[in-house]
C-alpha cells in the first residue's frame, strides 16, 4: 500500500503529465516566468454548530514592481454536519490586470470576473497529518472586449499538514503545510484546452488558538491561458511568496 508522501508525489506527477507543456507541442508554445506575491485573509463567522458565513479577500501581485495584478472577493454560506465533511456554496468577484509578457486578454485591459461556486470537503488523519480533500466547482462569466464569455472549471486540491510540536487537544503549535491543486476547464464554451492550471504550495504556519493562525511560504503557479497568440499555446509560470491569514469568529 501507498505511503502518503508517495501518493502526494504520484498526484504531483499525474498533475504535471496532464499538463501540456510536457508534451511534444512545448516547442511551439510561448512561456512566461513572472515572481508573485499571493496574500489572503480568510474569515470564518459561525451561525450555531453546523452553519457559517465565509468570506475570503485576496491580492496577488508582482513583487519586483510591486503592481497588484489580481483582486479575489469570494463569499460564502457553510454547512458542516460533523468534524470530515464541509461544504460551501457562493458567490466570487475577480479583477485581473495585465501582467507579464502575455496578459490574460489580448488588449491588456482591467478584465472582472463574476463567479458561483460549489464546494464540498473531506477531512482525516492518517498517523499524525491531517489530511483535507477538496472539490470545487465554479460557474464563470469572463469578461472579454463587447461581453461575458461563460466558462465552467472543476478543482480538486488535496492539503496535508503536519504538527511540529503537538499535544493531544493542544490549540497552540506550529506546523508543516503541503499542498496540490488542479484546475481542468469543461464545457462547449472552452476555447483552447481543458488544461487550466495547477498549483503546488509549500508553508510554514502557526495555530495561535483554534480560532487563528497564520502560515507563510513558496507557492508555484503552471497555467495555460485560454487564448492563442500566432496560433501558439501560452504558459505562465508563476513562482513566489504566499501569505493566508485564518480568522474564525464564533
Amino acid at each position: 500500500m501507498l505511503s502518503f508522501t508517495q501518493k502526494l508525489a504520484t498526484l504531483a506527477t499525474i498533475s504535471y503529465i496532464l499538463s501540456p507543456s510536457v508534451s511534444s507541442a512545448q516547442t511551439s508554445s510561448l512561456h512566461d516566468h513572472n515572481s508573485i506575491g499571493w496574500y489572503q485573509l480568510n474569515t470564518t463567522t459561525n451561525l450555531g454548530k453546523k452553519w457559517g458565513l465565509h468570506m475570503d479577500y485576496n491580492q496577488r501581485y508582482a513583487p519586483f514592481s510591486g503592481s497588484l495584478f489580481q483582486r479575489l472577493i469570494r463569499t460564502g454560506v457553510n454547512f458542516k454536519p460533523n468534524n470530515k465533511w464541509h461544504f460551501r456554496a457562493g458567490y466570487a468577484w475577480v479583477e485581473n490586470r495585465p501582467y507579464g509578457d502575455f496578459p490574460f486578454n489580448t488588449e491588456g485591459q482591467f478584465t472582472n470576473e463574476h463567479r458561483i461556486y460549489q464546494m464540498a470537503a473531506y477531512r482525516h488523519q492518517l498517523s499524525r497529518l491531517d489530511i483535507r480533500h477538496r472539490v470545487m466547482t465554479e460557474q464563470r462569466w469572463l469578461e472579454r472586449t463587447n461581453s461575458y464569455q461563460y466558462a465552467n472549471r472543476v478543482r480538486y486540491q488535496v492539503k496535508a499538514q503536519l504538527p511540529i510540536t503537538w499535544k493531544s487537544r493542544q490549540n497552540s503549535y506550529p506546523y508543516l503545510q503541503v499542498y496540490d491543486e488542479i484546475m481542468v476547464a469543461f464545457g462547449k464554451t472552452v476555447p483552447t484546452n481543458r488544461y487550466d492550471q495547477n498549483r503546488l504550495g509549500i508553508l510554514a504556519g502557526f495555530h495561535f488558538s483554534k480560532n487563528c493562525q497564520l502560515e507563510a511560504g513558496v507557492i508555484h503557479i503552471h497555467q495555460q491561458l485560454q487564448r492563442k497568440q500566432n496560433n501558439q499555446s501560452i504558459f505562465l509560470h508563476n513562482t513566489g511568496l504566499q501569505a493566508n491569514l485564518y480568522v474564525q469568529v464564533n
